[in-house]
């Protein structure tokens, strides 16, 4: 066979693998260099938008319980901004660990002296995908300032959608069955104890009711609307309730409470006995088949605990002339109309730490643009121009060297390999990936789609008598009583920044099983792409495409192995999964308020303090 003299396409001195040991300084206008210059760039400035929002937010609005509120009034505009908040918050973290990963793989990848060393151990280095197997053998600094970037995608993956969330506001309300003759008599009547909420409040909210009824302050509902308008997870628009009953017209019959009597109330953190009530059993009233059993008032709670209220189900939504309360058919409500208090926060402690955090990839990705000078071997271009201009000895003679010849467990030398004859066969994209990288990514999501899974059955296995459809009525983003996880560990007496943090470090653990599946994908990607490049040499003649020093028909890029109509689509993708999963596993912070005008601490402590879900 007649030998072929390949002529270097770049003979400068750079490219000699003794000069590789050595740094030197290279002009500005490499474009990979350009990359990072762009990925310091964009990070700079979500750093600086991330710190002008959190001082303006704390200067205007002040901090209470370490969160500035936002914003504080509708709870549907309340969760409009939250959705485009959080929109916002992926698009700024998508933009950062684009950046950090795209630093990352060009500090993995290997100069031709580390190449060259690696072969002389018997071993082989990734060129133009992300490695960590490279880690072992490539320069200090780029492994350090490369550890560092990764760590500090942690925090950004745990905390970053957290660090602005909603306030739900829930009132806590008492419903009474009481008829129009108690409304037309000429003063109130004091209700018999309810046993839980002590003498005095009882009277009170009693007398309330009936001053507001001679007032004209009530909303009157006919039950329809009574029953659309309470049987809510939360209400926070309305507040204590009157429900008006036949069956009778003596006034001293009126004004029965029910034991039940905060519907807003329910148990969604706690200790070992906690539990998930339903915050509007009372409209089941009659309907409930386990009431027979508790006859004694003071026992409904019991029944309650135990019997989900489906007004749709149970048919009382599409039937409401014939609701029925104790045996009394309910005729219409008057409803108190309250301000509605939902809020969107700002949380101190999380800001601090994602702009801290924000701040040291800022920093990393600046330092690696003006200390990096080695010529790396960032795609196969860079590695052809390389090897034809400085062949390797080691695997000289080893044209037909494969994947499958060069494992991670198998040293090799130009001795181990002779002429062999080559054979030419259609292999698919995914035969360039390892078995180890493909086993990894599809168990990974895997096992993310058997989590999810769970996640939604239990979910509607809690919507006790709901049907599958039901679930798109919750709403987006929507919290709901019946799809709340507890746990007993976390307790309501860590209702602010401690407790917080361990229910955002809950909820956020999905965001780094998707940053860790986006990553598997590109490495997967990256390595179909490579070897799709290297094959279409043997079919197109076409010029290299190198990162460093273009020569004739050399095409200059900055990115590194995926173009655009790849990389762009993947970013997008991640950040659509990431928001998803931030409107689908969230924290939630409620705060009840009691619609009673007395001294809450004394009476309903409970009632105005936020706890954390």
């Amino acid at each position: 066979m007649e030998n072929t003299k390949y002529t270097p396409v770049d003979s400068t001195e750079t490219n000699d693998p003794s000069e590789q040991k050595r740094k030197s300084l290279l002009p500005r206008n490499e474009k990979w260099q350009l990359g990072i210059f762009y990925a310091a760039l964009a990070t700079s400035i979500v750093c600086v938008l991330n710190l002008i929002i959190t001082i303006w937010a704390f200067v205007t609005h002040g901090m209470t319980y370490g969160s500035a509120v936002l914003y504080e009034g509708s709870c549907e505009t309340t969760k409009n901004l939250n959705i485009g908040v959080h929109l916002i918050i992926n698009i700024f973290s998508s933009a950062i660990l684009s950046g950090s990963n795209y630093t990352m793989q060009c500090l993995s990848s290997p100069t031709r002296s580390e190449v060259d060393d690696a072969h002389a151990r018997g071993t082989w280095l990734d060129i133009g995908v992300p490695s960590i197997r490279n880690l072992r053998s490539i320069a200090k600094r780029r492994l350090w300032i490369w550890l560092l970037l990764g760590v500090s995608s942690i925090p950004l993956h745990l905390f970053y959608n957290s660090v602005v969330f909603t306030t739900l506001s829930g009132n806590s309300y008492f419903v009474y069955i009481t008829n129009e003759a108690w409304l037309s008599s000429s003063d109130s009547l004091i209700v018999p104890d309810s046993g839980e909420y002590g003498p005095l409040l009882t009277e009170l909210v009693d007398k309330q009711l009936w001053k507001a009824n001679q007032a004209g302050s009530l909303q009157r509902l006919e039950p329809r609307s009574c029953i659309d308008a309470y049987a809510r997870s939360f209400i926070s628009a309305r507040g204590n309730l009157l429900v008006i009953t036949s069956n009778s017209t003596s006034s001293s019959e009126a004004g029965e409470i029910f034991d039940y009597a905060s519907g807003g109330e329910i148990t969604i953190t706690g200790g070992q006995d906690a539990t998930n009530l339903d915050p509007y059993s009372w409209i089941c009233g009659d309907s409930l088949k386990c009431l027979k059993y508790y006859k004694s008032s003071k026992l409904r709670h019991k029944c309650m605990e135990y019997e989900f209220c489906d007004v749709d189900a149970l048919g009382i939504r599409n039937n409401p002339q014939n609701w029925t309360l104790n045996q009394r058919k309910v005729d219409y409500c008057l409803s108190t109309e309250t301000e509605e208090h939902c809020k969107l926060r700002l949380n101190a402690a999380i800001a601090a730490l994602v702009i801290f955090t924000n701040f040291c990839k800022a920093l990393l990705i600046i330092t690696t643009y003006f200390s990096t000078r080695e010529h790396l071997l960032l795609g196969i271009g860079d590695a052809i121009v390389s090897f034809l201009s400085h062949p390797d000895p080691v695997t000289e003679g080893s044209s037909l060297l494969s994947k499958d010849d060069a494992t991670p467990h198998q040293k090799f030398s130009s001795s181990s390999f002779g002429p062999r004859p080559f054979h030419s066969s259609r292999k698919r994209w995914l035969a360039a990936v390892s078995r180890r990288r493909t086993i990894t990514i599809f168990t990974t999501a895997a096992l993310s789609l058997i989590i999810c899974s769970a996640l939604l059955i239990y979910a509607s296995f809690n919507m006790k008598g709901a049907k599958p459809s039901d679930i798109w009525t919750l709403g987006f983003g929507q919290p709901s009583e019946n799809t709340l996880i507890t746990f007993a560990g976390i307790r309501r007496r860590m209702i602010r920044t401690a407790g917080l943090l361990s229910n955002v470090l809950i909820a956020n653990t999905p965001q780094l099983v998707l940053s860790f599946i986006y990553f598997s994908c590109n490495a997967h990607l990256t390595s179909m792409l490579a070897a799709r490049e290297w094959s279409s040499f043997a079919k197109t003649r076409k010029g290299l495409r190198v990162h460093t020093h273009p020569r004739g028909a050399q095409r200059a890029t900055y990115f590194l192995q995926l173009p655009w109509r790849y990389s762009a689509p993947m970013i997008l993708a991640g950040a659509l999964l990431h928001w998803l999963a931030s409107q689908s596993i969230f924290v939630v912070s409620v705060e009840w308020w009691a619609n009673v005008t007395i001294d809450i601490e004394v009476y309903l402590a409970r009632g105005s303090a936020p706890s954390i879900e």
